[in-house]
């Protein structure tokens, strides 16, 4: 297998942004708060590995199911079925997922947090079914997968067992909105993006319901919202940390701006795809602020 063809394949740049949010979360942001950590390396590792897994082999299935929607929307970057086989694919999907299940189950019960076990069940399994069913139903399949991605930020305080109503859960939780929120939006633009093959394949996303102006103008109502909530909250923290306080209204806010002007003027499938790229800018300055703790 060509490795550049496989890095490809299980999106490394967003494993990679993943990794690093929850490295950052664990043995940056906690540390501020919690003196003895309950969460040993060895089972954050464990932990990290098994999201990582799970979303490779989610990022693969996902490939697997969209291969004629995607030789549509992207034939230049379709991999499956021209540098890898489907059956080889479907292999390494399953491969991935036995592993990254295995590594969760491991930490949780070396964590002594045996619930926690069905989290890594639960998050492939519904890798899967969205793939499968949930991702061409307008709003739902993109609800899920902005879901998903926040949740692995949201059970890092469960395995850290923080009190609920401390600060650090509060921060923590933060941040697992600001994903869920940046996400939802990246999907929202992706299913404008993609329209054509979706049409043509009768999926029935919300550009195709209710029209790409009508799609754009929701995420750009969804945008401003996140917009005015994220410059409240940097308002209401700046007594409690203000170097997060200028570092988002030198950055953060900024981009967000920038994202929501050129979201506005977006008129073709270049547009958007360059609004999606924003979007992760934005994600990657949100990390970053961590460091401000």
């Amino acid at each position: 297998m060509n490795y550049k063809v496989f890095f490809q394949l299980i999106r490394w740049k967003n494993l990679v942004l993943g990794i690093a949010t929850l490295v950052l979360i664990k043995y940056y942001l906690t540390p501020s708060f919690i003196e003895n950590s309950s969460f040993s390396f060895l089972n954050f590792v464990l932990f990290t590995v098994g999201i990582a897994f799970i979303s490779a082999g989610g990022y693969i299935y996902n490939d697997i199911i969209d291969i004629k929607a995607d030789l549509i929307n992207k034939p230049n970057k379709v991999y499956i079925g021209s540098f890898i086989s489907e059956n080889i694919a479907n292999k390494t999907s399953i491969s991935f997922f036995t592993i990254g299940i295995t590594a969760g189950f491991i930490a949780a019960v070396n964590n002594n947090s045996a619930a926690l076990t069905f989290y890594f069940l639960g998050l492939a399994l519904c890798l899967v079914v969205y793939s499968k069913y949930l991702k061409s139903i307008p709003i739902i399949g993109n609800l899920v997968v902005a879901l998903l991605v926040s949740s692995s930020v949201f059970i890092i305080s469960l395995f850290e067992k923080i009190e609920f109503n401390s600060i650090e859960f509060q921060l923590i939780n933060y941040y697992a909105l600001f994903a869920f929120w940046i996400n939802l939006i990246r999907e929202l633009i992706k299913d404008i993006e993609d329209i054509n093959g979706d049409f043509k394949l009768n999926f029935t996303t919300l550009p195709i319901i209710i029209g790409v102006k009508r799609t754009r103008d929701l995420t750009l109502g969804i945008s401003i919202i996140l917009f005015i909530i994220l410059t409240l909250l940097i308002f209401r923290i700046k007594r409690f940390n203000e170097y997060l306080f200028y570092y988002s209204l030198i950055s953060l806010l900024p981009a967000m701006l920038y994202f929501i002007f050129k979201l506005y003027g977006a008129k073709t499938k270049r547009d958007y795809s360059n609004s999606s790229l924003i979007l992760k800018l934005i994600m990657l300055i949100g990390i970053l602020s961590i460091f401000t703790f």
